[in-house]
């Protein structure tokens, strides 16, 4: 049944009607842009794609457009074409208006949750999120016999990988061919990716505005009782490496600091709460795909400190926290704990931390165990 289901062509106009906005916005409109964006809200059903006949209606003002790359809707039926059809036509446009302007279109991690789900809804949502790497492998193919300048990048969290994998072999061909690392924990600690692109989100906040002087608009430095850090390293081990992280503080600050005039200690400080909050929601949804919704609230009563000294402790304070629940897995929990970024491994002798998001592939339980920093304000453990 999972190999019947085909969202292709739903997902090719998706992603067509999203260039189209963007190079809308740009000012770079064309008959591409006016045949994608004017016929956006008029397919007849994002499940239609499930049995291959959802179709478009087109209105008359829009088959002369058609008419330009050789289509002839003048005697569809019903005003509509097949969703095929459609989606030829953008192509068509699409190579002949865009030549020479440059996109990135980035789908961010995609996951969804089996929580509460019958097999046949996990099957529809497996299907869907597969058939998005099929449109990107084959749209990238399509830009690049074009000689066009676009690119799609996709991402995909290991679970849903696996998961997708198990229904669909032929799936891993694409995932083993396209995949490479992405890290945005590079570079020296003042200069790294993830820091410039904070400041840079910083600078350029004020739309329409001139730029901002970073120095002077943010605290460089950040204290906590006794300990103090620099802006940058505050970041790095307030987060995992991911751009979104940072949008996701950014975010937490201005809801906390609506009317603040810069960002200073106090800012960053009460926006840690609700920052800490949203960060661990999004873990342990990614979580909840494999073990259920009532791992967040358990982990919550159970962490009381920042790290454990032997991996024992942990086990004996965290882990068998689960122990009446048979139907969860404690050692794949522990796995996914690690490499969801919930906890690393801490040596306490030389003050070392490991963790997944810095390439660390396996848990060792010969180490003490640290919980994320960015989660400590969630846990009341700071």
């Amino acid at each position: 049944m999972f190999l019947n289901y085909d969202f292709r062509l739903v997902w090719e106009r998706t992603f067509f009607v999203k260039l189209a906005e963007v190079l809308s916005g740009a000012g770079l409109k064309s008959a591409f842009t006016s045949f994608a964006i004017g016929e956006r809200s008029r397919l007849s059903g994002l499940f239609d794609g499930i049995l291959k006949t959802a179709s478009v209606k087109i209105s008359a003002e829009y088959v002369g457009i058609a008419a330009e790359v050789g289509f002839d809707f003048s005697k569809m039926s019903n005003d509509e074409v097949s969703l095929s059809q459609y989606c030829a036509v953008l192509r068509e446009l699409f190579k002949r208006h865009h030549t020479v302007e440059r996109a990135f279109l980035f789908v961010d991690e995609l996951v969804f949750s089996k929580v509460d789900k019958k097999a046949d809804e996990i099957r529809v949502r497996a299907a869907m999120v597969r058939d998005i790497f099929r449109v990107a492998r084959d749209l990238n193919n399509f830009f690049h016999q074009n000689d066009l300048d676009f690119h799609i990048i996709t991402s995909v969290r290991p679970e849903i990988r696996d998961l997708i994998c198990e229904s669909d072999a032929e799936i891993n061909k694409i995932f083993d061919g396209k995949s490479v690392l992405l890290s945005w924990d590079m570079g020296l600690e003042s200069d790294s990716l993830l820091f410039r692109l904070f400041k840079q989100k910083v600078i350029h906040s004020r739309q329409r505005l001139a730029p901002l002087s970073f120095s002077d608009f943010v605290d460089q430095s950040i204290s906590f009782g006794k300990r103090s850090y620099s802006l940058e390293e505050f970041i790095r081990i307030n987060t995992w490496s991911r751009p979104r992280d940072v949008v996701q503080l950014l975010n937490a600050i201005s809801f906390k600091s609506p009317n603040a005039e810069r960002i200073g200690v106090n800012q960053v400080k009460q926006a840690l709460n609700e920052f800490s909050r949203r960060s661990f929601v999004e873990v342990t949804e990614e979580i909840s795909v494999r073990h259920g919704s009532l791992v967040a609230a358990t982990l919550r009563a159970s962490i009381k400190k920042p790290r454990y000294t032997y991996f024992d402790e942990f086990k004996r304070e965290v882990l068998n926290a689960f122990a009446s629940k048979p139907e969860i897995d404690r050692e794949l929990l522990l796995d996914d704990l690690f490499q969801f970024g919930v906890i690393g491994n801490w040596n306490k002798q030389d003050s070392r931390f490991y963790w997944a998001h810095r390439g660390e592939e396996f848990f060792d339980k010969t180490q003490g165990v640290a919980i994320h920093e960015g989660l400590w304000n969630y846990f009341n453990i700071r």
